[in-house]
């Protein structure tokens, strides 16, 4: 899960040449999403998984059960 890039993390990004994909850069940094993303944007981003998530299996149960009918 990412998220939109802290500034500083987007400028080393620009400046690495190669320029290298996020993935290469979040590996550079032991791993750490601070260094990477911003927390706020990886929140939003937690709550729309769940979301989602949620929707998809109700949906899927509330499919399941009328076709059972």
């Amino acid at each position: 899960m990412g998220g939109i890039l802290r500034a500083d993390a987007k400028a080393r990004i620009a400046q690495e040449n190669p320029t290298p994909t996020t993935q290469e850069f979040f590996e550079g940094t032991p791993y750490e999403q601070d260094k990477v993303w911003t927390r706020s944007s990886r929140a939003i981003l937690q709550v729309i998984l769940v979301v989602s998530y949620i929707f998809v299996a109700l949906s899927y149960t509330l499919t399941v059960a009328v076709t059972t009918l």
